[in-house]
């Protein structure tokens, strides 16, 4: 066993401290596999301020996808793996293939890799599951490359960075995903302000105070980037989209508990 924990230890060395390892320990049940991982962990966790050890029971046996070379895999698992602690977690699977997908990556493959290695899970309704401890970790991974510039991130799923990027108008082609839950500042801040976030792909708004009001669009603003891929809105507060959103690459439009009557502005089909 100590050879074996020198081993694992040895292969999450890095060079930086800003990169990020991850170690999959494949194995028959019983073959020691958590004890294993505890024992590193044991090891290594006094280097950290924040740790946990987490036991998962959702992980399930299976093998490395072979079409995909090592590098490809585990740049497409990155990208996934924070994707989903930073939006896509609680969705339905068959939704979030579809999102990823309109985004590039191999999202079949890319959840199958990380259920395997426990981080993720399906749930019994087929949502994307993920622990709160490691939901966390991947939010910290996303913070800690730019911690004094938020608008930076790729993904932007803290309320406060968020709002001070609208309200302040520090909104750049960084950004690639937005996760914004229950918003104290005004819908109309919000949607005046989403024309800065050029290269946006992915945009979730949970609003639950949401508030009937007429609202009329300027006709020569960008307000939604082109670029989306998700939209959902929760509570959107008006009754259209602006028309000046090109919804060419949109995959997937959730607008629940909405006063949305219909897509476009003197468009003539309805919204179920």
């Amino acid at each position: 066993m100590v050879t074996q924990v020198r081993n694992v230890i040895s292969s999450l060395e890095t060079d930086s401290e800003d990169d990020v390892r991850i170690i999959g320990i494949w194995g028959m049940g019983g073959a020691g596999k958590t004890t294993l991982a505890r024992a590193v962990f044991d090891h290594i966790s006094i280097r950290f301020e924040g740790k946990s050890f987490v036991e998962n029971n959702h992980w399930k046996s299976g093998r490395f996808p072979n079409r995909l070379t090592f590098q490809t895999a585990a740049e497409d698992q990155k990208e996934i793996f924070l994707d989903v602690a930073c939006i896509l977690k609680g969705k339905a699977k068959y939704k979030a293939i579809r999102i990823l997908e309109g985004c590039g990556f191999h999202a079949q493959i890319g959840l199958e890799v990380l259920e395997q290695r426990s981080l993720i899970y399906i749930s019994y309704n087929g949502d994307v599951g993920m622990h709160d401890h490691i939901e966390e970790m991947g939010k910290n991974i996303v913070r800690r490359l730019h911690p004094n510039e938020p608008n930076k991130h790729r993904r932007l799923c803290d309320k406060e960075e968020i709002e001070e990027i609208l309200v302040n108008d520090l909104g750049t082609k960084a950004t690639r995903i937005m996760n914004l839950k229950n918003p104290s500042i005004h819908p109309a801040t919000i949607i005046k302000n989403l024309q800065t976030l050029k290269a946006l792909e992915l945009l979730s708004v949970y609003d639950a105070d949401r508030v009937s009001q007429k609202w009329v669009f300027n006709e020569d603003v960008k307000y939604f980037p082109d670029t989306l891929r998700s939209l959902h809105w929760t509570g959107y507060h008006a009754s259209s989209l602006p028309k000046t959103f090109q919804a060419n690459n949109l995959v997937n439009l959730e607008m629940p508990r909405s006063y949305i009557s219909q897509l476009w502005e003197g468009g003539e089909k309805k919204v179920e």
